[in-house]
């Protein structure tokens, strides 16, 4: 496994157990001061996040018909950072940055790649954000359908 993949992996295991960590804290009645930064508040992504990242990149990878590295190397083109060489490969905050923001608007938080980023075609499932207690289990994002195509 590239290391790509490895940091795009672990930014949907953080957005996706940070999302239910906050919804959780929430509900037990914290109020977190304005602007905290949930990804630094919240305690270390637990394994079975991981795993539930694993599956969320499987559906990415089936709703545009191509694995996550080449969907990373599309958007560092379309961001004008990826030459022609191999050795032109992002860097793994670009990496782990691309997998949080693949996640987030999975989960539909309003937040996308393309807020910061060059467009250019994807396609992502539309999963329901998951509970924390869900991390006990097996973790399985809930895909519905795809939002479609993104321009």
């Amino acid at each position: 496994m590239s290391l790509e993949r490895t940091m795009i992996e672990k930014g949907m295991a953080r957005a996706l157990f940070v999302c239910a960590w906050v919804t959780a804290k929430e509900e037990l009645g914290t109020n977190f001061p304005p602007r905290t930064e949930y990804m630094d508040v919240a305690p270390a992504t637990p394994l079975l996040a991981v795993f539930s990242a694993y599956r969320l990149a499987g559906a990415v990878e089936q709703a545009n018909g191509m694995n996550l590295l080449a969907l990373l190397h599309k958007a560092a083109k379309a961001d004008g950072i990826h030459g022609t060489s191999t050795l032109d490969s992002p860097s793994a905050d670009y990496a782990e940055s691309f997998g949080h923001y693949l996640a987030m608007e999975s989960m539909g938080h309003g937040v996308s790649w393309f807020d910061d980023h060059a467009r250019f075609e994807l396609t992502l499932p539309d999963i329901e954000e998951p509970q924390l207690d869900e991390f006990t289990g097996a973790l399985r994002p809930k895909v519905h359908h795809n939002r479609g195509s993104i321009h």
